[in-house]
């Protein structure tokens, strides 16, 4: 708490934005109180005016006086004002801070108005008309902005709705999700409680929100120290059932989760890859845990083309991926690699099947695998027809590479 408060904004958050930048965000609040009710700045900026000048001639006349309300008003709307600029994003939410005092304020002008307007009015029938006239001015004026508002409330990014849907679809109420990238509203649209504190993973990999988004620019800098020894104590107190990689999302283009040295391994190794084609529409990847196994012969039945299997050539000592397309219905899929029972999946049977495997280096053979996919579903199995995993053959730029490199060797 200590460092993220007080060391990680003092030296990296905050200096990312230069310190003028900073201070022109203090025009936001002001902004926005002038497009949805322009009488609110003038009221709160006139209140703030006359509270100051009340609250400095109490100060210096003798006795001294000292009325808290006055000086209640005045230090929220300030620490407010000042607050908004710390970061220098100028983000609209930003200017909640200023609310209360910037509402305390309008009060006690409204107030005084209230005062006036009373002695001024003699009548009582007067009185109750100007009321009511009043009343109904002001509740039109409050709610005329309300479309706006509601339209303001709309998901940033399409996507999430539609990936917290497959996590809601894919997991249970009490199972953990893992979130790489910047999206935390996964986990509170989704219902679903993280398996590691990081909610976003700007402390693993120095993005700072915003700022140093440069596909060029290192971020090593601005890596919190010792947060990939507490990301890895969670992860394996927690292991997710679901990962979900908002990729394309908020800056972590530059961070794929492939080439993280110490989350992919337990990726490749422990899951898969499903609803391809509904998640890469929208920017993410999600992946599943596999089930744990026992490894079995692959049961003798007659192919079937509902189940569609698809290797990809790559290199002998490299991981390959096989595609796995099932139809609805389908609760497991398992990989059998040359007759033995390898991956297990477990799917949600509501929808199409669109997963992918990983086979390690270390688990394929230097010549052929011969793999197929088994299908379960309420109806009995279904298997595919069996693929071969051969080794393909470098590009020859490559190839000279590494003779060269072993000959220097």
């Amino acid at each position: 708490m200590i460092y993220y408060t007080w060391t990680y904004n003092n030296t990296l958050y905050v200096p990312e934005v230069p310190r003028w930048e900073r201070w022109q965000t203090m025009s936001v609040p002001f902004e926005l109180a002038w497009k949805y009710h322009p009488l609110l700045p003038v009221i709160g900026v006139l209140g703030a005016g006359l509270l100051l000048r009340r609250a400095l001639l109490d100060a210096f006349r003798s006795p001294r006086q000292f009325d808290l309300p006055y000086w209640l008003i005045l230090g929220w709307c300030a620490a407010g004002l000042i607050s908004t600029t710390l970061s220098g994003r100028g983000f609209s939410h930003y200017s909640i801070q200023l609310i209360p005092g910037l509402s305390l304020a309008c009060g006690w002008v409204t107030v005084r108005l209230i005062t006036i307007v009373h002695h001024w009015i003699g009548s009582n029938k007067t009185r109750i008309f100007a009321g009511i006239t009043a009343s109904i001015i002001l509740l039109i004026w409050l709610l005329l902005p309300l479309g706006i508002r509601l339209q303001s409330l709309q998901l940033p990014e399409p996507g999430t709705d539609v990936i917290s849907g497959l996590v809601r679809r894919l997991s249970d109420p009490a199972d953990r999700i893992f979130v790489w990238g910047y999206n935390p509203d996964v986990y509170a649209i989704s219902g679903r409680m993280p398996a590691t504190r990081f909610l976003y993973c700007t402390f693993l990999t120095g993005l700072i929100p915003w700022t140093n988004l440069d596909p060029l620019k290192n971020t090593e800098y601005a890596v919190v120290p010792g947060a990939w020894d507490k990301f890895l104590a969670d992860w394996n107190r927690h292991p997710p059932i679901l990962i979900a990689d908002g990729r394309s999302q908020r800056g972590f283009l530059k961070y794929p989760i492939d080439e993280q040295p110490l989350l992919w391994p337990l990726i490749a190794r422990n899951y898969a890859q499903v609803e391809i084609d509904t998640a890469n529409q929208i920017g993410f990847w999600l992946f599943r845990r596999l089930e744990t196994i026992t490894p079995t012969s692959l049961p003798a039945l007659d192919t079937s083309d509902k189940i569609q299997l698809q290797i990809a050539p790559t290199e002998v000592g490299s991981m390959a991926r096989a595609f796995v397309q099932a139809p609805a219905g389908t609760r497991l899929v398992e990989l059998f690699l040359d007759g033995r029972l390898y991956l297990r999946l477990r799917c949600a049977p509501e929808a199409p099947v669109s997963a992918c495997f990983f086979i390690l280096p270390h688990d394929r053979s230097p010549d052929i695998n011969h793999i197929q996919a088994l299908a379960q579903s309420g109806y009995g199995h279904q298997i595919s027809a069996e693929q071969t995993l051969g080794s393909a053959k470098p590009p020859r730029f490559l190839a000279a590479r590494r003779y060269c490199s072993r000959a220097k060797t």
